[in-house]
């Protein structure tokens, strides 16, 4: 990504190498890639911003049939389980606009709305879901509500979810907060646990 990044960025760069990197990132997961493509919206050369405007396009539609698929299917769903399943996949799909970039401003919030509404949903109908509660908190996280968030990953933990995942949440929310306190005690659990990626290592380090 690093190396894509370096190629594709830079404006002084032959803007046909730029175009074959660019076109690299397609493949690449949305959630990586969307930060990239939407910086280069901005781009001097015309031919660098229409490309990146189409990757972004054709993302967007994907998760979007997705979406509609889903929502054709729903009414039709008696079985919980099977309904759990959709709603949670609505859930994550509309997360996936949100956490990629994929959408701004107005549609940026109603998608969240979505995500926090289904999401919802699902749990009235399976409440010890670990993976709906650490989601919810993750949504409710990204519009700053932050004591409903916490409560959020506290139940994702209660129900069986693994303290490690949800510690860097927890830990975000302490730094939200300004309780540093409780942001060093959560890194000095995750740093105990020993499963941490070098970017998580490196913060661990700082604090």
């Amino acid at each position: 990504t690093a190396g894509l990044r370096a190629t594709v960025l830079p404006a002084t760069l032959p803007t046909e190498l730029r175009v074959q990197s660019l076109v690299a990132l397609q493949n690449m997961p949305t959630r990586v890639a969307a930060p990239t493509l939407r910086r280069l919206l901005g781009d001097p050369a015309d031919d660098i911003r229409l490309v990146a405007y189409g990757i972004l396009d054709q993302k967007e539609k994907v998760i979007n049939s997705q979406i509609q698929s889903e929502l054709a299917a729903l009414p039709t769903l008696y079985d919980r389980e099977a309904r759990v399943n959709a709603l949670r996949h609505l859930a994550e799909l509309n997360w996936e606009l949100v956490y990629s970039g994929l959408v701004q401003g107005d549609v940026r919030v109603h998608t969240l709305a979505q995500v926090l509404a289904f999401n919802a949903e699902a749990l009235a109908l399976t409440e010890r879901d670990p993976g709906l509660w650490l989601l919810r908190g993750r949504a409710l996280h990204t519009e700053r509500r932050l004591d409903e968030a916490q409560a959020a990953y506290d139940n994702a933990i209660a129900f069986g979810l693994a303290e490690a995942r949800a510690l860097p949440y927890l830990a975000e929310i302490a730094y939200d907060r300004h309780d540093f306190t409780a942001l060093r005690r959560h890194l000095g659990r995750l740093a105990r646990e020993g499963k941490v990626t070098p970017m998580m290592g490196a913060v661990i380090r700082y604090w």
